[in-house]
């Protein structure tokens, strides 16, 4: 596979892991498992506070496709054919979710940076950034 520049299949391969596994994974099933728990100390979105913002399905929705990240991640750090193939998966959906983010909450992004480690602006803009530099590598690869 031709890469975008060197060893950047490794670099999209830990942003798969730590964006896409790692916070959309991990976070999202310790907040569901723990759905009071973690907002009352700083992790997660307040969901009971304000359901209308992000909901339950969307937590179960990115815990179902997760664990795809991961393998995925792991295919680009072993410089797989597959996962080239497969990275655009987590690029379009990284890119579509710091997109529409972005939308659904312009309007009020006040109270979303108080329950978790990400302002809005900084959750948009990593998503976008890593799903568009994904989007890159497997468009080099094609």
């Amino acid at each position: 596979m031709e890469e975008l520049f060197p060893y950047s299949n490794i670099l999209g391969g830990v942003l798969i892991l730590i964006v896409g596994f790692g916070i959309h994974w991990l976070s999202r099933l310790s907040q569901y498992l723990h759905w009071e728990f973690l907002p009352r100390h700083g992790f997660g979105i307040n969901v009971v506070e304000n359901p209308k913002r992000y909901d339950r399905f969307i937590a179960i929705s990115d815990m179902t496709i997760g664990w795809l990240y991961g393998v995925i991640g792991i295919g680009l750090l072993l410089n797989m054919e597959w996962g080239y193939y497969l990275a655009w998966i987590p690029g379009v959906i990284l890119t579509i979710e710091g997109i529409a983010y972005w939308i659904m909450n312009n309007k009020d992004q006040t109270d979303q940076s108080k329950f978790s480690y990400f302002t809005p602006v900084e959750w948009r803009i990593l998503n976008l950034i890593s799903g568009l530099f994904i989007i890159a590598i497997a468009w080099n690869a094609l």
